[in-house]
Order: C-alpha cells, then structure tokens, then sequence
C-alpha cells in the first residue's frame, strides 16, 4: 500500500523554490518536459493496496533515483542531499520541512519494485515524451559503451576457486552438517591456514580438492536423502566453471562468484571487473534513446545493430547519421549501415588494411580548424560541416577528422 500525498506547500512553499532555483536549472527544465506521473501506473502491480506498510509513491522514488544517477549519488547521499538541497526537494516535490525516507528504502526500490523489466518500460515512456517534445529527432545519433565497475573483491585463481568450494560446502551444511563435514568443510577451514612453497603448489591443492568435491557431492546427497536445492545447483556450476576456466584457452572467465555474471573488461593498458553499458544517444541533445548492459568482455562493435534494431522497433527511429569510435568499424555494421541508408561517421581501426585496399587514411585529408572544414587527396573541399557537440568527438585538431 501507498502513503497519502502530502501536500508541498509549506510555510515557505514554493516562493522559496521559486527564488532558489534558477529557472534555467537542469531539474525544472526535465519538470518541464517529462511528466513522471505515469510511473505509477507501470508499477501498480508491485504494489497491493490494502496490504503492507505504508510506501513512498512510485514517482517520488523514481524522481530519487533519477537523481541519483545524474549527479552520481550513493543510497547515503542522494538521501543526505534531499534532506539539505533546495533543489533536490523542489525537483522531489517536497515541502522545505519534510522528512526524506531511509537510504535502504532507495535500494530496495531499485532492486524489488522497479528492476530491469519496469525500469525499461519506464526509460521507453520517457524518451517517448522527449520525442513528442521534439527534442528527439533521430537525425543524428551517437553509439558508445561505458564501463560499469562491479562492487567486488578481485582474488587469485587459487582464492577464486576456494571461494566457490566454500560457497557448495556452506551451501550444503544448511541442510546437513554432517555431509558437508564429510565432504570436506574442516579440511577447508585447513586449506585457509596451509602454507605452500609456491602459488604454483596452493593451486593444485585447491583444484585437486574442487575436483574431489564436485566427484563426491552428488552421492554423499543422495546416500543421506538429500535433494539438491537450487541455491546448492547454481553453486555446484559456478565451482565447474572456476576450476575449468584456469585453461589458458578458457575464455569468458569467471571472476567473482558474488557477481557471477560479471566479467574482466581491457580498453588500452587499463582492465576492469563488471559490465559495459551499451547506448545510443541524440547527438545535439545528448538523450539516450536506447541501452544494453552486458558483460565487461563484450565487444562494442557487436551492439550496434542490435541496438539500432530495438530503437527502430520502439520508438520508430532510424539516424540519416550515426557517429562512433574505431571499436564499431566493423565490415558487418558498415554493410548494415549502408543498407538502411545511414550515413556512417565511424573512425578507421586498421589504417593499414584499408590503405591496402584502396581506401584514403585520416592522414590524407587536411584539416582547416578555423573554417571547420577538410579537404580530401582528390583536392575537394567538405560543405555543411560541423562540430558535434560532445567534445570527445569534435573536430579539433589539425590532421584529424
């Protein structure tokens, strides 16, 4: 059940907003142009309406997380700020005195009212709103992924692998001490302790022990009656995976098992544990008007047409132009491009390979940057040039397009 609407207004009111925060700020200009009361109605069915302790509506906590994301808040201080941030609360609706709800009062809202599914539906309905705005167009579009660092622990091998086996044996103890006794729980409280004259050594130790329990479990279960739950099956395949993905041609490997669908992501010298957030976004605006999350391993080049695909199904948009980096030059997704008759703006990867083939480098063409405009090997010099408005893709240097 939903807590009553209080009213905003207060001694002050919102003569106080309205002199505090600037008209031109980033939080009326989306009042502005989204209307959030809708998100109810997409959440209706998390909610029973007679039953329960009374909870914050719908909107009030999407317009929290909302916050959260754009200026980069944890649980703790998107709630500390809502509590001492005018703007926070005139964007929340809140009157200047009002209480703010309990930081875990956030997380549980993301993670059991709204989650993947509800949270789609709900950046759908609003990019809908952008568009009948018009401040989506498709025109002009951008694809790029971002990294999502995972909130793990990263282990060796050796500590991953123990990891998994402590989780079966624990797993299995719940439901009876003595089998997760004979199949090894002292010995592992043991392993933890043991000293080994190389890393080498402490690895065999362990896998050899992983190798036994996977053998063994099965039958000490069923000797004793006991059905593996769920919980002890999701466990018993992540150990499998731990100990095969020491291999050296393993591939998609497993690094946690507290995130088990997390993976290790590399761009350049740099690595990271987690995911890649996959989006396509109006280039003059900056609204993202589609999104994937994958693991960090994922190629960025694979997304392209699917992400395309799923904005064309939605939303109806297909860009006359779309702009990306080196990561999505890609023969398929240029093929795919040409295709539907999209411009690609798409930075070369192998200079080499295409220089090979008969194609002009960026090296080739020269760059005017106070006219903005290039001249290619042929001599001709470019029309209707401009620089895009994100400055990790603007034309700003000599040689570079």
């Amino acid at each position: 059940m939903l807590k009553p609407k209080s009213p905003q207004e207060s001694f002050y009111g919102s003569y106080l907003y309205d002199r505090i925060v600037p008209v031109d700020h980033l939080l009326r200009k989306i009042n502005q142009v989204v209307d959030f009361s809708f998100v109810g109605q997409i959440l209706n069915d998390r909610y029973h309406p007679h039953i329960g302790r009374p909870a914050e509506a719908p909107e009030f906590m999407l317009r929290l997380c909302l916050l959260q994301y754009i200026y980069g808040d944890s649980d703790r201080q998107v709630v500390e700020n809502a509590r001492l941030n005018l703007a926070y609360k005139y964007f929340l609706g809140l009157a200047v005195d009002a209480e703010v709800p309990d930081y875990t009062t956030v997380s549980y809202f993301r993670a059991q009212r709204l989650g993947e599914e509800k949270f789609q539906l709900v950046l759908e309905q609003i990019v809908r709103q952008c568009i009948g705005k018009g401040l989506v167009k498709g025109d002009r579009q951008i694809i790029d992924s971002t990294h999502i660092r995972a909130n793990i622990t990263l282990s060796s091998i050796t500590g991953l692998v123990r990891k998994c086996r402590e989780n079966v044996l624990k797993t299995v103890e719940k439901q009876d001490r003595r089998a997760a006794e004979s199949l090894g729980l002292t010995d592992l409280q043991n392993a933890k302790k043991a000293k080994f004259t190389s890393a080498e050594e402490g690895l065999q130790k362990e896998i050899e022990a992983a190798g036994e329990l996977l053998d063994s479990v099965t039958a000490e279960l069923r000797s004793r009656r006991i059905y593996p739950t769920e919980e002890l099956k999701k466990d018993l395949g992540l150990l499998e995976k731990a100990v095969a993905d020491r291999e050296e041609n393993a591939k998609d490997k497993l690094v946690s098992p507290v995130d088990p669908d997390a993976r290790q992501g590399k761009k350049t010298s740099k690595t990271w544990p987690g995911y890649k957030a996959h989006i396509v976004m109006e280039e003059e605006t900056g609204i993202i008007t589609g999104v994937e999350t994958t693991p960090a391993n994922a190629t960025d080049g694979s997304q392209l047409k699917p992400l395309l695909k799923e904005q064309e199904k939605v939303h109806y948009l297909k860009p006359q132009e779309l702009t990306a980096d080196k990561a999505y030059d890609w023969g398929e997704n240029l093929e795919s491009l040409a295709g539907k008759k999209i411009i690609a703006n798409i930075a070369l990867s192998k200079q080499v390979n295409h220089r090979n083939s008969g194609y002009s480098t960026v090296d080739d063409f020269l760059y005017d940057p106070e006219n903005i405009k290039l001249m290619c090997p042929a001599g001709h010099i470019s029309t209707n040039c401009y620089e895009l408005s994100l400055a990790k893709y603007q034309l700003n240097k000599p040689g570079y397009a």
